[in-house]
């Protein structure tokens, strides 16, 4: 768009220009003719005084000096002598001398004025040849002058014309490539507004648009997160509750249920939260004593004794002014949440009322961090878990949204036995800055 722009101003300013160096080069060329003339009558003005006298010697020297200088050739005839350039050719002259006739006009090599003189001398006449090369002087230093500053005026109005396409393409390319960024998912960018009144408005308007599709997918993402911890708690309600059913058929369908239900939950979730945008920072700790609070609610519910370890230290969140060392890694926080639920609701799943259970995290010497979850249960079996089986009848316990969340950040999540005596599920977060985190 800017070459096209550029082109058309250039095309009109050489147009515009032509529209007035053409008539101004006319005019210059008639202006040098109408010069180169008038120093020929001037010439003649000054030959017929002295011809009329018969002063023939003042005549030759004033007919040697014009002919000498080239501009002109002078021919008097003053009683039938002739001095200066011989022009026998000459029909005007010889009209002139027999029938006193004066003229001018066009001759070969010039314009020839004539003028016929009556002199003491009988008839005479003065002739003036204007040659070409005096009526063209100075036309093509005056053509060379004009076609030099048309082409100065061309230049500087397309070197204008550019700037001025400049500033209108410029702004435009910028807001097509944002909004082309835009919808490839770069939910945050944003454009300069410049150029023109309109292109401002634009602009204005596409960040407005921004602002508001990221307003509406953080409350969306924040939606989503809070369904998240308002679901899970009445599903493992339900899964403790479906312990007391007698009929072991019925109640494996019904784990078997439970399970779909909370496995299509965590998908849409994870569709729901999934980034194009690599995570930043986070204390960890901050997360896991946020969930470490919520499930606390519930332990107490079911007479289970819980302990939260920051860096091997027990900390009770709830009291004022509770303090903890962060633990920095590069993880989106929504799936750190979802992935400590699914840890802590195994436990509330997969052990007795009344088993006491921890969650601990420690700083890696290597970097990242290493969350542990364990409890006082009878614990599982790690083979049946790696082959997607739980002695519950779940799909593998969930374990496999830790896995890919840990995976995510370069890290590794193990299944060990606890101090405790039970299961022990430890989760490794490396320093995988930048990378993309997993669906949870």
């Amino acid at each position: 768009m800017r070459r096209e722009l550029t082109t058309a101003f250039a095309a009109m300013a050489t147009l515009i220009t032509l529209a007035f160096l053409v008539p101004l080069g006319l005019s210059a060329r008639l202006q040098g003719r109408d010069r180169a003339l008038d120093e020929g009558r001037s010439v003649v003005a000054q030959l017929v005084p002295l011809a009329a006298a018969g002063r023939q010697d003042e005549v030759a020297r004033l007919v040697d000096g014009v002919n000498a200088a080239g501009h002109q050739q002078v021919t008097v005839v003053i009683g039938g002598q002739v001095i200066g350039e011989p022009a026998p050719d000459s029909a005007r002259l010889a009209q002139a001398v027999d029938g006193a006739t004066s003229s001018s006009g066009e001759a070969p090599g010039g314009v020839e004025l004539v003028t016929a003189v009556a002199g003491v001398n009988g008839a005479s006449a003065v002739r003036v040849l204007v040659t070409d090369d005096e009526l063209s002087r100075g036309l093509a230093a005056s053509w060379a002058a004009l076609a030099l500053t048309g082409v100065v005026l061309v230049g500087l109005s397309v070197a204008i014309a550019d700037r001025i396409a400049q500033r209108v393409v410029g702004p435009a390319r910028r807001l097509a490539d944002a909004a082309q960024r835009l919808g490839q998912g770069e939910l945050e960018v944003t454009v300069e507004p410049s150029g023109p009144p309109e292109l401002v408005d634009t602009a204005a308007a596409f960040n407005r648009l921004t602002g508001q599709v990221q307003g509406m997918l953080v409350a969306e993402r924040e939606m989503v997160g809070e369904l998240a911890h308002r679901l899970r708690t009445p599903l493992t309600r339900l899964r403790i509750d479906l312990d007391r059913v007698t009929d072991d058929d019925l109640a494996t369908d019904l784990h078997t249920g439970v399970d779909a239900l909370r496995d299509e939950i965590d998908d849409l979730i994870a569709q729901a939260r999934r980034t194009a945008d690599p995570p930043r920072p986070l204390d960890v700790n901050r997360v896991v004593a946020d969930r470490y609070e919520f499930w606390r609610a519930l332990a107490a519910d079911e007479e289970r004794q819980c302990q939260l370890l920051l860096g091997g230290v027990p900390v009770d969140p709830a009291e004022p002014g509770a303090r903890w060392r962060a633990v920095t890694v590069a993880v989106e926080p929504e799936a750190l949440a979802a992935g400590l639920d699914v840890l802590l609701e195994n436990v509330f799943a997969h052990t007795e009322r009344g088993v006491a259970f921890q969650l601990s995290v420690a700083a890696d010497p290597d970097g990242g961090c290493v969350i542990a979850v364990d409890d006082a249960g009878p614990g599982f079996d790690p083979s049946m878990m790696a082959a997607g089986r739980s002695g519950g009848g779940s799909t593998g316990l969930g374990l496999a949204i830790v896995g890919r969340l840990a995976r995510s950040t370069g890290g590794s999540m193990a299944v060990e036995t606890s101090p405790l005596g039970g299961a022990r599920v430890v989760c490794r977060l490396g320093t995988g800055a930048g990378r993309r985190a997993a669906p949870v």
